[in-house]
């Protein structure tokens, strides 16, 4: 990874000051700026190795497959995937701040919430 604690820019930085900004802060209001849930995992699992990336990245890769075959079709499991990646993208600084990033993860945002019905299958 280009973020992880041996990549170019490690993303531990980013997530230490997520998490003081929540102390600060609150929650939903840090949420609300910066739409990341990484700094709600134990901290051990960003600072020697990429046990919470790899979670994040298996977890929306599990749930866009469900997705894809048509296994499950609803708002939470589309807004987990948002969540999962926008998580990525908030700490991946320069490496996802282009415009097709953001595109895609608003343009999958409005899906979940205008197309998809709230609880099916």
């Amino acid at each position: 990874l280009l973020i992880g604690p041996r990549g170019l820019t490690p993303a531990v930085d980013r997530i230490d000051r997520l998490r003081s900004d929540a102390a600060r802060l609150g929650y939903l209001e840090t949420f609300r700026h910066q739409p990341c849930l990484l700094h709600l995992l134990p901290a051990s699992w960003f600072s020697g190795s990429d046990v919470g990336f790899q979670i994040v990245c298996r977890t929306g890769l599990v749930l866009s497959a469900l997705l894809a075959a048509g296994v499950t079709e609803n708002m939470l499991v589309t807004l987990t995937i948002w969540c999962a990646y926008n998580s990525i993208r908030q700490v991946g600084g320069q490496w996802y701040t282009y415009a097709w990033e953001a595109q895609l993860s608003d343009t999958a945002l409005h899906i979940a919430l205008l197309l998809c019905p709230l609880l099916a299958r």
